[in-house]
């Protein structure tokens, strides 16, 4: 028999999402106090008898009870329905709020998934609209409920029941299999990792304090002792296991993001769905796409493979955690990923690049930076501090480098911009898509009749720095026209 969802009527979110729900809650207070859990369980007063049991009681029982039951009261109150081409979510027990979302503003719905949502077939469905800088609601539904919800409010259509049988079927279009996840793993920004896995620590070793007493630059000093009473091979190795392990962790994360990775296409848009524990969702409309970027780090330019972002309306002001990026591992996916926008732009096109102006105010802000260390050290005594001097040299080298493969090229009816310093990356742009330009001219850039052209899109912008006036006003005339025009 075929099922239908009528979302005309409303609705409370399934008893398993709630259950879900609150376990999750408990584990997130659980990660905000177990410093405070730590410190009372070894606090000796509590393990002699001498303290307060009744205290001690209160905030192991009561408070997360007084927690619990208050994520209780708002998850069951919460109600949701399609009203007039709007969704409607009432919510809220102790403070009532009535949120209503129309359909066109609606600009993309996210699909999240971890292990344990997935263990009870409960999905977050959460919905992004121009102006906020998070997704603005969630609601927790099962898995089969949310799929038809995200298909109705992407779709846009008039009545308020799916069936299984109107859901428009996809088709595959880029899988990832065991060799392209390594690809991606061996190729990971694992720096990034090392410098994140530091701040993580540093953070952790803060909260310890009130335990160990000692705070994370004591523990960085200790560290700074115990490396200058060790020998150099000891350190190395240190080192060397530090960047190893960073390594591994990255291929790691890499492998969880993008395991199970899978672009299907419709006639509506792409469906992204990535992850291997914690799986995320989304679809994304071809009609609200503003702006396609691609880029490859300084190891995967050489493989080649890239990573394809989607710059959708609203979408420069959503969470990260929500900006799936495409894995494009084999050039055959460019057409098919370009295919609905714009197909890239040819080598001979005519291009525009940057004036060597710009080398020289690299060089003018290099010299501020350095004679500003070179003050601080002189006035500190700071001996060390005159070794950061030869910032001045591989600033220029990189800013050599910026201005040599900074190239835009331009079309009828879109323009590509080309640049590569660690990372290569592109950005490409339909002229119908700019709904803003701005030309700005600095002191330095007017006296050599120059300036810097950004063009706003509804999913981002991107700049052309550096060009004479005269091509920044013909660029900023023919975007506005073909803007004009294309209504």
């Amino acid at each position: 028999m075929e099922q239908v969802f009528d979302f005309s009527i409303p609705h409370r979110q399934p008893v398993k999402a709630i259950i879900q729900a609150l376990i999750k809650s408990f584990g997130s207070m659980i990660k905000q106090l177990w410093p405070i859990i730590i410190v009372i369980l070894l606090n000796k007063k509590v393990q002699s008898g001498e303290g307060s049991r009744e205290k001690v009681f209160l905030f192991f029982f009561f408070i997360p009870l007084l927690v619990l039951s208050y994520n209780l009261f708002e998850f069951f109150y919460l109600k949701y329905m399609i009203r007039n081409g709007e969704l409607v979510i009432k919510k809220g027990f102790f403070v009532k709020r009535e949120v209503v979302l129309p359909f066109e503003r609606i600009q993309a719905v996210h699909l999240d998934q971890d292990w344990l949502q997935r263990l009870m077939g409960v999905a977050k469905i959460t919905f992004d609209s121009p102006g906020t800088t998070k997704t603005e609601e969630q609601i927790f539904l099962e898995y089969k409920v949310a799929i038809r919800l995200r298909d109705l409010l992407v779709g846009e259509r008039t009545h308020h029941a799916v069936s299984e049988q109107q859901i428009e079927k996809s088709v595959p279009v880029i899988s990832l299999d065991g060799s392209d996840l390594f690809k991606l793993g061996i190729s990971a920004n694992f720096l990034r990792v090392l410098l994140i896995m530091a701040a993580f620590a540093f953070a952790r070793l803060d909260d310890l304090q009130t335990i160990t007493g000692k705070s994370s630059l004591d523990w960085v000093s200790w560290l700074g002792d115990e490396a200058a009473a060790n020998s150099a091979v000891f350190i190395s190795a240190i080192a060397i296991a530090l960047l190893l392990f960073s390594m591994l962790t990255s291929f790691i994360l890499v492998v969880l993001k993008y395991g199970n990775f899978q672009l299907t296409q419709s006639s509506k848009g792409f469906h992204i769905r990535s992850g291997l524990i914690n799986t995320r969702e989304k679809l994304v409309p071809y009609n609200k796409i503003q702006f396609i970027s691609w880029n490859a780090n300084w190891i995967r330019r050489f493989i080649p493979f890239y990573l394809f972002h989607f710059h959708i309306i609203g979408d420069y002001e959503i969470s990260n955690k929500w900006k799936i990026a495409v894995p494009a591992t084999r050039l055959s996916f460019f057409p098919v990923l370009l295919q609905s926008y714009h197909p890239q732009l040819p080598t001979m096109a005519a291009k525009l690049y940057m004036h060597p102006a710009f080398l020289f105010r690299q060089f003018f802000i290099s010299l501020i930076v350095i004679s500003a260390i070179g003050v601080a050290a002189w006035v500190f005594d700071f001996q060390p501090g005159w070794k950061l001097l030869f910032i001045s040299p591989v600033w220029m080298f990189f800013a050599y480098i910026y201005l040599k493969n900074f190239s835009v090229s331009i079309a009828a009816n879109a323009l590509q911009i080309n640049h590569t310093l660690f990372s290569k990356s592109f950005s490409l742009v339909r002229w119908d898509k700019v709904v803003a330009v701005v030309v700005k001219q600095s002191i330095f850039q007017r006296r050599r009749n120059l300036a810097t052209v950004t063009l706003f899109t509804g999913g981002g912008s991107v700049s052309l720095p550096y060009i004479s006036m005269k091509e920044a006003g013909e660029i900023r005339d023919y975007a506005l026209y073909k803007s004009e025009t294309a209504f």
